[in-house]
């Protein structure tokens, strides 16, 4: 294929019955012969006489300002210049599979867009502010790429390893890699800032059994050695083993570990517990990585906790740690153990340490009561040790607390059948310690008992209190829940002694309505209702008037979503809602365009997906018999032109308003409108044809 693009012989092609396809991705072969023919008029070349290779067109045709000789064709007119700058290089691009751009950035942004999608090359917005004229995108490799991200946060560090995405993804690409532009090798997913690699990368004897294990080991292991490298049990620059780094004394310190002392953000205390129980087990299932450095005292430690482990039974597995780190300071194996030497060694320890021991031993003791647990690897006879009496006349609490245990587990599962999801369990979880700890069921619970808990919490759970605080006020609104909070419910916020925090019962029977006829999921619908109460509430402590009617809710100030008690992701999900809605009852409803709205939404459309409300936004008044593709021509070209929305005019209002009357036709054609007595004349072709973009690349 030549690197020259022939003008006169691309005009031929496209002119003709059968021009390549290959072509027709940057446009269609008429599109593409007018641009040529616009090409020889500015450079006043005859066609046959037009060639160009590499970036000299680029460089021609300049991107910040329209050039004198296109000024004769498009005047002033800069959008329609960049459309055709854009159609021919993407053409000169498909026919010489060279690379056309000479800014490397625009030269992949025109890749991905041909290859991939439009959207695909927006990230290289940032990509090109990361580089910074130091580095070609070429020369990028995948420790240069970790090492770039390390200052970025949040959108840019997303931007920028979607960037990166799409050149990986565009190696597939024949097209991509002809033209040089790409990086040797593929990037790959970079480590996350929350990965534990990223703070301790596994050492090679670690990094290969991680490769080859199971889930279980993957999960555990980076978590458990960035621990042990934190707690100083192992050097960084070490290569160990799986045994040497869970050694017995190293598992003592890191069984009981909670992470979050070390400034790990994850695991949780009990999810690290597993993770050692599972590293352990490895050891324990697989002979060839057990240690034959053990001495003759700890290997029958070992196989209890490997009975145990085989069994499942993992919890006490690691009690009995407490048992064998005081037996092998003394040299005895379990089978040595006495009830003497329980008694002994329980009373010369330390309170916390002899909780632990007792513990440990009872925990031995159980397994006498297994039959089919090897008698072999247990001391003679239990421990002899006593669990604490209960005081005569106490009452137990054991009860109580399975009372409660059942109360919150039947209201978490009233809230998963609401449609709450996983991450509002967990929030509530918080809630649930709290109120069970002072013996309180869900309907025990009111607004007082959440705020007191604030006022006594640290710092670090405040949060955590607010957020199960925010799940309870979403809960509230949801008459079905009303079983569980009658305290709650009966309980004022703190802001509004009034009592008017919630919307009257009226408002909210009238915009269960609205959602119905809008064909809201039931999860839309109580996230509208959560939205509408909650800026009631800022409503009336910015002091407002209670509104009293749906109408006068919607004319509440928007703005109010920007309180600082709302975090950004909730500002956000309230406005959509919120917002959606409000624009659905500004529109100006007639019967015969409820109808056809109706129609598509019982033929299972979805709201957002529902063509009728964009057209009906521009019906100025007609009905849908009244509408024409006169009509249509004459808003398209409205919105494209200087107007009171922009005075670029909003070319992106356009294309959605022409996207939903081809939703609209479509839907024709699948005969949805069948019970429709009236409708408007055919608005589009079946396949509307393309139009000049404004992208500048």
């Amino acid at each position: 294929m030549s690197e020259v693009m022939d003008c006169g012989k691309l005009f031929d092609e496209l002119s003709g019955a059968d021009p390549r396809k290959e072509l027709t991705r940057a446009a269609s072969p008429f599109a593409l012969a007018t641009a040529l023919t616009l090409l020889a008029k500015i450079d006043e070349t005859p066609l046959s006489m037009l060639r160009y290779s590499g970036t000299s067109l680029s460089n021609r045709l300049t991107v910040d300002e329209i050039p004198e000789g296109a000024q004769k064709i498009f005047g002033s007119n800069r959008s329609r210049y960049l459309a055709f700058r854009r159609r021919i290089l993407d053409l000169q691009l498909l026919a010489t599979r060279t690379r056309v751009d000479a800014d490397a950035i625009h030269a992949l942004q025109r890749l991905a867009r041909l290859e991939i999608r439009s959207s695909a090359a927006n990230p290289f917005y940032e990509l090109r502010r990361v580089l910074a004229d130091q580095v070609e995108p070429a020369e990028l490799t995948r420790e240069l790429a970790i090492e770039l991200e390390k200052p970025l946060t949040g959108l840019n560090r997303g931007s920028y390893r979607a960037a990166l995405g799409v050149l990986d993804r565009l190696q597939s690409s024949e097209l991509a890699r002809a033209t040089g532009l790409l990086p040797r090798d593929l990037i790959g997913p970079l480590p996350r800032p929350s990965d534990h690699t990223t703070h301790a990368p596994l050492p090679p004897k670690l990094e290969r059994l991680h490769a080859i294990s199971g889930p279980k080991v993957k999960s555990a292991l980076p978590a458990v050695y960035r621990a042990s490298v934190l707690l100083h049990l192992v050097d960084i620059h070490a290569d160990p083993t799986l045994d040497e780094l869970l050694s017995e004394r190293a598992v003592e310190q890191l069984i009981d570990l909670d992470p979050s002392i070390l400034g790990m953000e994850k695991p949780k205390k009990k999810a690290f517990h597993i993770y050692v129980l599972n590293l352990k087990k490895a050891i324990s299932s697989d002979p060839s990585r057990r240690n034959t450095a053990f001495d003759a005292v700890s290997i029958p430690w070992s196989k209890i906790r490997a009975e145990l482990a085989d069994r499942g039974m993992e919890k006490p597995a690691s009690r009995t740690l407490a048992v064998s780190s005081q037996a092998r300071k003394e040299g005895l194996k379990p089978s040595d153990l006495t009830p003497q030497w329980f008694t002994e060694t329980e009373r010369r320890l330390t309170k916390s340490e002899r909780s632990r021991f007792r513990s440990g031993a009872f925990a031995i003791d159980a397994l006498f009561e297994i039959q089919d647990f090897p008698a072999k690897l247990l001391p003679k006879e239990p421990s002899g040790l006593q669990r604490l009496r209960q005081r005569k006349g106490e009452v137990r609490e054991t009860p109580v607390a399975n009372h409660l245990a059942a109360a919150w587990a039947s209201f978490k599962n009233a809230l998963l059948s609401e449609g709450f999801s996983g991450s509002d369990l967990d929030r509530i979880a918080v809630l649930e310690n709290l109120a069970v700890y002072n013996k309180k069921a869900p309907d025990d619970i009111d607004r007082a008992f959440i705020t007191s808990r604030l006022a006594w919490a640290k710092k670090s759970r405040k949060a955590a209190i607010r957020e199960a605080g925010m799940v309870m006020e979403r809960a509230a609104v949801l008459p079905q829940l009303s079983d569980y909070l009658t305290s709650y419910n009966n309980t004022l916020h703190a802001s509004d002694p009034q009592g008017t925090v919630q919307l009257p019962t009226k408002i909210l029977a009238d915009l269960r309505d609205l959602a119905g006829r809008i064909g809201y999921s039931e999860s839309t619908r109580r996230a509208l209702t959560v939205a509408c109460n909650t800026l009631h509430r800022l409503h009336m402590e910015n002091g407002g008037s209670p509104a009293e009617t749906l109408g006068q809710v919607f004319d509440y100030d928007l703005e109010l979503f920007s309180d600082a008690s709302l975090s950004k992701n909730q500002q956000a999900r309230y406005r959509q809602s919120f917002g959606a809605a409000k624009d659905y009852v500004s529109l100006k409803w007639t019967p015969t365009w409820i109808s056809l709205y109706a129609s598509v939404r019982d033929a299972g459309t979805p709201s957002a997906s529902n063509p009728i409300p964009a057209m009906l936004k521009y019906a100025n008044g007609l009905e849908p018999s009244d509408l024409t593709p006169e009509w249509l021509q004459e808003v398209e070209r409205q919105l494209r032109r200087p107007n009171d929305l922009s005075r670029y005019g909003r070319a992106d209002l356009a294309k959605t308003l022409l996207a939903n009357v081809g939703r609209f036709e479509v839907l024709r054609q699948k005969g949805v409108f069948r019970n429709v007595a009236i409708l408007p004349a055919v608005l589009l072709p079946t396949e509307p044809p393309a139009r000049l973009g404004d992208s500048s690349y």
